[in-house]
């Protein structure tokens, strides 16, 4: 079964599509998840629950990068080398003018490759395929919670 980190990240990497029949489809074939129950012999299949989520985007990135500047001052998450060039890739692609892109949060995302989602869970890629949400849409709301996860990449690229 594949987890939602790596779902999320082929979605925002524009590698994925929702189908109606299925629950997940990566456009190349790399990875097809399991059909919903629709034969008579999947009368037992599991059906994955819907995640309880806050409404916005931007609420939805802040709540995530709370929760990871919290792991990361307690010791809990520790981000690795991969994690940190990850990081550091971002935050140089955006020194410039600032601004995270999505464009960029996709090919870090593209980098990251499979790997990005199995390192310690998958939190930097649900990070990073969060930005990508809010970078696309941007509100009014968003610069807060944007703030804070570009402080909250800038302390994981220094490890």
């Amino acid at each position: 079964m594949i987890t939602h980190a790596i779902r999320t990240c082929f979605l925002y990497m524009g590698r994925a599509r929702f189908h109606r029949d299925t629950w997940w489809h990566i456009t190349d074939r790399i990875i097809r998840t399991e059909q919903k129950a629709t034969h008579p012999m999947t009368h037992d299949a599991k059906t994955l629950p819907a995640p309880d989520r806050p409404t916005s985007a931007a609420k939805q990135l802040a709540s995530l990068t709370a929760a990871l500047t919290e792991d990361l001052d307690a010791g809990v998450w520790v981000p690795g080398p991969l994690e940190r060039s990850l990081a550091a890739r971002v935050l140089t692609a955006c020194a410039g003018d600032g601004q995270i892109t999505p464009v960029v949060l996709r090919e870090t995302l593209w980098e990251g490759s499979l790997v990005l989602t199995y390192t310690a869970d998958g939190r930097l890629a649900r990070l990073l395929a969060q930005l990508v949400e809010v970078t696309s849409r941007t509100t009014a709301d968003s610069g807060p919670s944007m703030s804070a996860a570009s402080r909250l990449l800038e302390r994981t690229a220094r490890g």
